[in-house]
Parts: C-alpha cells; sequence; structure tokens
C-alpha cells in the first residue's frame, strides 16, 4: 500500500490557514442609533482586539480559505492547549473529522477522502476501518497540534497588519453583539479585505471576509471561551494508521 498523503495534506493546508486566517461576510442592517458614535481606526481596534483575545482559551471558527488554489471549507473549534475538533473539507477530495486530545489527533475520513488517497485500495481500507477513528502517529502529531493551536492561529491574525483605515457609518449588530465594520483602505488594487470587531470590551474579532486574490479566506469567530467540544474516542473506537499503513492485507 502506497503511503498515505494525509498529513503532507494538513500540514500545506495549516501554512495558508496560519497566514490567511479570516471570516463570513453576509451583509447586515445596521444597529439603530439615535447618536453618532465616534469612528475608531482599523488598526488600534485591531490591535486591541488582538490583545483581548489573548486571554482567550477556545474559539469557533467557520468559513473558508485558499491552498494552492484549492479552496478548503473548515469547521473547527480550537483551544490553546492544542486540544480541538471539527471537520476539514479538501475541495471535491473528500473531508475528515479531526479530534485533538492531550497532543494525540484522531481522524475519521470520509468515503471521497479515501478513494482520493488510495484509489483502488480504498474499499479494502474502509472495510479495516470499519467506521472507526484513524489515529496518527506521534512523530506526525506535530502538524496537527500546529493547525489546532489557538494560538498559532492568533499569530496567524497577527500577522495580517491592517492600514489605518476608519469604521464605516454605526455599529452593526453580528449575532447579537454590537460590531464595528472596517474597510481596509490602500494598497489593493481589488476589492479590500473587510473585518467586523466587536463594539464593546473585551474586544473580538468576529468576521473577517478577504473573498478576492490568490490569499482569498471568509471566515466567522464564535464561541469565545466556551467549553471544548472534544473527547478522546474509546480504544475500541480507533485504529492505528501506523498499523493501517503496514497491513499487508491492504
Amino acid at each position: 500500500m502506497r503511503r498515505f498523503s494525509t498529513v503532507t495534506l494538513v500540514a500545506g493546508l495549516m501554512l495558508g490557514f496560519t497566514a490567511c486566517a479570516g471570516g463570513g461576510a453576509p451583509d447586515h442592517e445596521a444597529a439603530q442609533s439615535t447618536e453618532p458614535v465616534p469612528r475608531p481606526k482599523l488598526s488600534e481596534f485591531y490591535a486591541t482586539a488582538l490583545d483581548d483575545m489573548a486571554e482567550l482559551e477556545t474559539l469557533r471558527l467557520s468559513g473558508w480559505f485558499t491552498d494552492d488554489g484549492q479552496r478548503i471549507d473548515v469547521q473547527m473549534q480550537l483551544s490553546k492547549r492544542g486540544d480541538c475538533h471539527g471537520n476539514l473539507q479538501l475541495g471535491d477530495t473528500g473531508s475528515f473529522d479531526l479530534i485533538g486530545v492531550d497532543d494525540e489527533y484522531f481522524l475519521k475520513p470520509d468515503a471521497t477522502f479515501w478513494r482520493s488517497q488510495v484509489g483502488a485500495r480504498a474499499d479494502k481500507v474502509m472495510s479495516l476501518v470499519d467506521d472507526r477513528w484513524v489515529s496518527v502517529p506521534a512523530d506526525m502529531g506535530k502538524a496537527f497540534r500546529r493547525f489546532c493551536d489557538l494560538g498559532r492561529f492568533l499569530d496567524g491574525l497577527a500577522k495580517r497588519s491592517p492600514d489605518s483605515s476608519k469604521a464605516t457609518g454605526q455599529p452593526q449588530v453580528i449575532n447579537d453583539v454590537d460590531a464595528w465594520l472596517f474597510h481596509e483602505t490602500s494598497g489593493h488594487d481589488i476589492p479590500p479585505p473587510m473585518y467586523w470587531i466587536s463594539a464593546n470590551a473585551p474586544h473580538q474579532i468576529l468576521k473577517i471576509d478577504n473573498p478576492y486574490g490568490p490569499a482569498s479566506d471568509a471566515y466567522e469567530l464564535a464561541g469565545f471561551d466556551e467549553q471544548l467540544d472534544a473527547a478522546r474516542p474509546a480504544d475500541t473506537d480507533i485504529v492505528d494508521l501506523a498499523d493501517l499503513m503496514g497491513s499487508e492485507t491492504v
């Protein structure tokens, strides 16, 4: 059986993810206000939000990003300790659920993913796995920790360094939270990224929308400091990836 490319795929996704983390951009009605509100500058408000978010232990993100021209859809809960739970959809090559607990990582790929990775052997592999979680060898787990680590995700947000444009109009209501909408205004030949940041302390980046260009992405961030929805699968529900890769029956 040829070596699975699961870790190679995810490691490549992580590089794009930490550089391009962001959020979705549906239209929202402005919050009603009878008095003008001073509009903050994006660069200052963004930095304040990053400082406040540094105290978070967990968050949820949903959206998509591009990696080497491929769209990757992600629904994931991240934590500062590197535990996580969620799903990644790798374009038309399938998807997998991911659980990370105490530096152990487990995958549950769908049939499309297996077929894209092992071809004609997919049916045999799926029969051996039998809907169990596939454990990732310890030496490969570092790649998944990088993806699941909230600290690394926030570092990726910090690298964006948006410009100092002021907020647009009045605060908007995003998921029952008052938020300022910012547009980057300089250095763009295409429509610039947009940012939604909560108006009241603690300030949090709620959405980033950057749907144009080679590093396009769109994300929504929520579930700040919610309890992590991740638990190690039971031993009977786990199959070892190293054993599966070395199986002579595949």
